[in-house]
C-alpha cells in the first residue's frame, strides 16, 4: 500500500513500514509519488492524506498513471492556507481579495487538481 502524507496529519496505524511523509507538496514529494506509481501493480492501494488541493493533485496523478478510482482513498485535513484561482487575472494565490488584481472573490468548494487551488468567483455584491 502507498500512503502519502502532506503536512502534519497523524500517521494512520495502517500506513505500513514507509509512508511518504512531506511537510509540503513539491518536487521531492512529486518524485516519490511518481516512483510509487511506476512500480504499482494490480491490487495497488493508495491513501492520500493532506489538504484538499494536495490530495486532488495526487489523486489525478494516480488516475493518469492507471489507478482505478476504488484503489484510491482520500483523507482531507484542515490547513490554514488555501490558494485560490482568480478568473479575473488568471493568477493563483491567497484570497480574498486577489493579491494580484484586487478582485473581491468568493471562494468555492471546487478544487482544481491542475492548479492545486480552489476556484474564486468575483463577488457580485462588490
Amino acid at each position: 500500500m502507498t500512503v502519502l502524507i502532506i503536512g502534519d496529519a497523524d500517521r494512520p496505524d495502517s500506513a505500513g513500514e514507509s509512508p511518504g511523509r512531506f511537510a509540503v507538496r513539491g518536487p521531492e514529494s512529486d518524485a516519490w509519488f511518481d516512483a510509487e506509481t511506476d512500480r504499482a501493480v494490480v491490487g495497488w492501494r493508495c491513501v492520500l492524506i493532506g489538504s484538499a488541493a494536495d490530495v486532488a493533485v495526487y489523486r489525478e496523478l494516480a488516475l493518469r498513471a492507471g489507478a482505478e478510482p476504488d484503489e484510491i482513498s482520500v483523507v482531507v485535513t484542515q490547513d490554514g492556507s488555501v490558494d485560490v484561482y482568480c478568473p479575473v487575472c488568471g493568477t493563483v494565490g491567497p484570497a480574498p481579495p486577489c493579491g494580484s488584481c484586487g478582485a473581491n472573490l468568493v471562494v468555492t468548494d471546487y478544487v482544481s487538481s491542475r492548479l492545486a487551488a480552489r476556484l474564486g468567483v468575483p463577488d457580485a455584491a462588490s
